[in-house]
């Protein structure tokens, strides 16, 4: 089950960008803010699929979480 955070997508706007194969895709860049950490982020998806959107948003929290437990 996927831990969820407190966030709110600000913004989702359609881009074209290249994918980790280096392959054109035409998708959705979505504008996060974090409020745990009082920042915005952007995230680049290939759709608009909600669970999608939030597996990405919760994963980079957990990460962020892990990043900042360094500095204590």
């Amino acid at each position: 089950m996927t831990e969820t955070h407190a966030y709110k997508v600000e913004s989702v706007r359609e881009v074209v960008y290249l994918d980790k194969n280096h392959e054109v895709v035409s998708g959705y860049e979505m504008t996060v803010y974090i409020t745990e950490f009082d920042e915005t982020r952007r995230f680049t998806m290939p759709s608009t699929d909600p669970k999608a959107a939030k597996k990405t948003i919760n994963d980079y929290i957990k990460d962020r979480q892990a990043l900042a437990a360094l500095t204590d």
